[in-house]
């Protein structure tokens, strides 16, 4: 869900997009929450436009983004953080190039981050012309805090994305779980990767009804998967 509050902040609970309308005069802050408890926080200045506009937030499909632009090479998206973020005016102009830039704060969750290597992390915008995602320079990445933060001066389609980690750095704890050392493709938490991390594997192939079974974070179970599986097994 999304809520629009003055500069000093604000809330809402998990949910689908919702429609809301800022006034240019006071600026205003859009907090979008979705339903894995990820979050984005879009910080609109003073003077972003001319007129008051109505803002939808929502998050997309990860197969809607590929359909629309290849994923770059080596990057998987980080959980479900793949946005679209558009506004309208009162005179029905789109907001496209805003007139004073405002602020993007992603915050990931530890389970979002569980299979990426987090120096990695970038931010992508949809280029429409080209029909391909371009990396959106000068974002500032607070690992302690799972934040991500950018400066932008339009409203795209955005997608936060990072490097899968290689196998010696894939032992953590993820949140929830009392898994010490968890191991990327350890679906069972016995510090191997066997046939019967497989057999989960293929017992959630299609849409996971387990999040730790979609490794590369793009909504499914499907080959990907099973190839980065293959990559950590350990068999026994």
């Amino acid at each position: 869900s999304a809520t629009a509050t003055p500069p000093s902040g604000g809330g809402s609970g998990p949910g689908g997009p919702t429609d809301l309308t800022i006034d240019p005069a006071i600026g205003g802050v859009i907090d979008h929450t979705d339903i894995n408890g990820a979050s984005l926080r879009i910080i609109l200045p003073k003077g972003f436009w001319n007129y008051p506009a109505t803002f939808q937030v929502a998050n997309l499909t990860p197969s809607l983004g590929q359909s629309l632009a290849a994923f770059p090479a080596n990057e998987v998206l980080v959980g479900d953080h793949i946005h679209s973020i558009m506004g309208i005016d009162i005179n029905n102009n789109e907001v496209t190039n805003l007139l004073q830039p405002a602020i993007m704060q992603f915050h990931y969750t530890d389970e979002d981050a569980f299979t990426v290597n987090e120096a990695t992390l970038k931010l992508y915008a949809y280029d429409g012309l080209t029909h391909s995602w371009k990396e959106v320079s000068g974002i500032l990445v607070d690992q302690s805090a799972n934040i991500v933060k950018a400066t932008v001066n339009r409203f795209s389609l955005y997608a936060l994305m990072a490097e899968l980690k290689p196998p010696a750095a894939a032992s953590i704890t993820p949140p929830g779980v009392k898994c010490p050392n968890r191991l990327v493709a350890d679906l069972n938490c016995d510090r191997r990767v066997n046939l019967v991390d497989f057999s989960i594997l293929m017992y959630d192939w299609g849409r996971p009804k387990n999040r730790l079974a979609d490794f590369n974070h793009d909504g499914k179970v499907d080959l990907v998967d099973f190839i980065i599986m293959q990559y950590h097994w350990t068999g026994n």
